[in-house]
């Protein structure tokens, strides 16, 4: 992480500037069940249907999400890096899936950790900010905490996520501005309490895009180009945080994402 200060003052208070920079990869789901047409009638899963919510991976996914691990991993070796140190997810079923495939994690019950602390693997930390738009649809409601618990015991829940999944609702979908205000909140969260250097990110399509479009629309040639499953984008997330200190050493902070560069675009690892 590399940060710089900034101290100017009056004669009733000082404030002081500080900037970081974080190393970013920023990952859609893998497809999922209702992401494929029937193979019979050839017509996408209805939406609407209680039978797809929070749908898993189907094999396709899986493999993509594979092979996403693998470009990671490349690039990450190329900069003197084992593993990422942290990885930010949405509750949703299938990208704690993918999460869990190319970030695998320290305590998963699949793999024995090398004893050499160096090379285990990031933690896993679930954001309700990171989902997808939520109402109507069935597969943007996420399962129950105990399920998840039960599926993904390695993941990191907060102590305020409920049971139940109180954001969703079957008669009312958040708009589109709803989820760019999430994702600036989310970026604005990620900036204050998330101090490591590199950072993994699986969401959704619309939410990634918002986030890209609002901070760097020209990876998405301004909106020409849609993100698909298992797309992935570095970026180095630059954030800024001011504080005030008045005369008697009363602190006033605040850290907000200052912008993104160099953003670079992978092709999907399987067409």
């Amino acid at each position: 992480m590399s940060s710089a200060n900034d101290g100017t003052g009056t004669g009733t208070s000082r404030q002081q500037r500080r900037q970081k920079t974080q190393t970013v990869y920023i990952i859609r789901h893998g497809v999922a069940l209702h992401n494929i047409p029937d193979a019979r009638t050839k017509a996408y899963p209805d939406l609407f249907d209680p039978q797809y919510t929070d749908p898993p991976l189907v094999p396709w996914g899986t493999q993509q999400a594979t092979e996403a691990a693998g470009k990671i991993q490349n690039d990450l070796s190329r900069n003197n890096k084992s593993c990422v140190d942290l990885v930010v997810s949405s509750p949703l079923r299938r990208c704690l899936q993918t999460s869990s495939i190319v970030f695998p994690p320290i305590n998963s019950p699949k793999r024995v950790e090398p004893s050499d602390p160096s090379l285990r693997r990031p933690r896993i930390l679930v954001n309700e900010m990171a989902r997808e738009a939520y109402g109507v649809h069935y597969p943007d409601r996420r399962g129950k905490r105990s399920s998840i618990v039960a599926e993904f015991p390695w993941v990191e829940l907060s102590p305020d996520f409920t049971e139940e999944d109180a954001q969703w609702r079957p008669d009312k979908r958040e708009s589109l501005q709803d989820v760019k205000v999430r994702a600036s909140s989310f970026l604005s969260w990620l900036a204050s309490n998330c101090q490591e250097e590199t950072i993994g990110i699986v969401s959704h399509g619309v939410w990634i895009e918002v986030l890209l479009l609002r901070y760097c629309p020209e990876v998405l040639d301004n909106g020409q180009r849609r993100v698909y499953n298992c797309d992935i984008f570095k970026a180095r997330c630059i954030s800024v945080w001011e504080e005030k200190v008045d005369t008697v050493g009363n602190k006033n902070g605040t850290c907000c994402p200052y912008g993104w560069k160099d953003v670079r675009f992978w092709e999907r690892p399987v067409e």
